[in-house]
Formats: C-alpha cells, structure tokens, sequence
C-alpha cells in the first residue's frame, strides 16, 4: 500500500503518545483532512486546535538507560481522552466541523508549504548560511 491510502478512509486519528517531539504521522493525517487527538504538549499545542489536545502529564527521566539520557515522557489523561472520543462519535456535525478545520490546516502542511521552513532549520541545525 502506498503512504496516501493509509489516510484514504479513517474519520479520526488518535496518537496518545508518550514521547514528545513532532510527530510525523500526525501531520501527514492532518494534511490528508484526518483529525488528530494528541497530547496537549508541545509542539502539538502550536499548531493543533485545543479541541483536539487530550491533557498530559509530564516527567523527565531517564527512562532507565544507561548512560542517562533525559528524555521527555507524558503519561495522557485516559478518561479524557475516552470522553473525547465519544463525543465525537456521538456528535456528526462536531465530527464533520473537525474534519474541515483538519483540512484547512492541512492546507499549510503540504510540501511545498513546509519546505522553505525545514530547509531553513537544516540550514541553521548545520550552520550553513540561507
């Protein structure tokens, strides 16, 4: 199957992940039109509506390996995010206003869009001028 057909059918997408940082996954979905659930951290908070933020713990640890690095793990609110999700099952227009408002944030996450922003972060993460 190729990456798009992975993102031809669902109606939500829900990614309570334990580990932060810019997940890949969840922009591809979003810019396919899905709706992403996602823990309210960041960089998921910068860009995804608070109505699709599920509520977090955060800790720092260093997860047990050796030597210790720290790494950042949020522990997301269960009962939060079962309500959320059943309301919106429940709720076709809530259902379909999340699915226009993915599409119109999607709109700003194709390629195109987003190259001259990584290009210019690589070009800083490797100290090579514009």
């Amino acid at each position: 199957a190729e990456p798009a057909d992975l993102y031809r059918d669902p109606d939500l997408i829900v990614m309570p992940r334990r580990y932060g940082g810019l997940c890949m996954p969840a922009q591809d979905a979003v810019a396919a039109g899905i709706p992403v659930l996602m823990p309210a951290i960041p960089p998921n908070d910068s860009w995804l509506p608070p109505s699709w933020l599920i509520p977090a713990d955060y800790t720092l640890t260093t997860d047990g390996r050796f030597p210790p690095v720290p790494v950042d793990v949020h522990q997301i609110d269960v009962d939060a995010l079962t309500h959320r999700v059943q309301a919106i099952v429940q709720d076709d227009t809530r259902a379909t206003n999340m699915a226009a408002d993915a599409r119109r944030i999607g709109a700003g996450l194709t390629w195109d869009a987003l190259l001259p922003t990584y290009r210019a972060f690589l070009n800083h993460v490797m100290g090579m001028a514009p």
